[in-house]
């Protein structure tokens, strides 16, 4: 089980080169998004295990890391798909207005109208734009783009997404 005290903030992808590079698919943000960091942790057996990074480096946009002990493309390979996980506080500073995922999760969603709407459940990450994940109290799941026209504000503290969706959504996402 992972502690409160960790955050996933992507996965690895394929390899790259012959020296055990290995891209890093981010959950948010663009490859800057690793740029600070020293280390990450992957689950092995049930239990977080520190690897650290010894090179970070883009290539069209794209982040690769090199990784202590792991100096080949085979040895790299055996990470691929496994979920990068940081101690909270080694997270940059978000710029005003961007969140990480995980606090966003667990926020109460309403209409500009002050309906309740459901709960985000989770983010999902695309190219153009994040997609909000929001359950009904009955279950059912809805998609959102995580765009100001139809994100109206955010309150981390209180756990409070308001948003004004287009007409039909639900039908067309649900």
């Amino acid at each position: 089980m992972i502690d409160g005290d960790f955050v996933a903030i992507g996965k690895f992808g394929g390899t790259r080169g012959v020296r055990g590079e290995i891209y890093v698919v981010p959950y948010s943000g663009g490859p800057q998004r690793i740029k600070c960091l020293s280390s990450v942790f992957i689950e092995v057996d049930g239990r977080l295990v520190e690897i650290k990074i010894e090179k970070i480096s883009v290539y069209s946009g794209k982040s690769a890391v090199k990784l202590g002990a792991y100096d080949t493309p085979e040895n790299a390979r055996t990470l691929t798909n496994r979920v990068l996980y940081v101690k909270k506080e080694q997270l940059e500073k978000l710029p005003e207005g961007e969140y990480y995922a995980f606090q966003l999760e667990g926020s109460r969603v309403e209409s500009i109208d002050g309906a309740v709407v459901g709960s985000l459940v989770s983010v999902e990450c695309y190219p153009s734009s994040d997609v909000y994940v929001i359950e009904s109290s009955d279950g059912k799941r809805f998609r959102l783009p995580a765009v100001a026209e139809f994100v109206r504000s955010i309150d981390i503290d209180n756990k409070l997404i308001v948003i004004a969706p287009p007409d039909g959504w639900r039908e067309i996402t649900g």
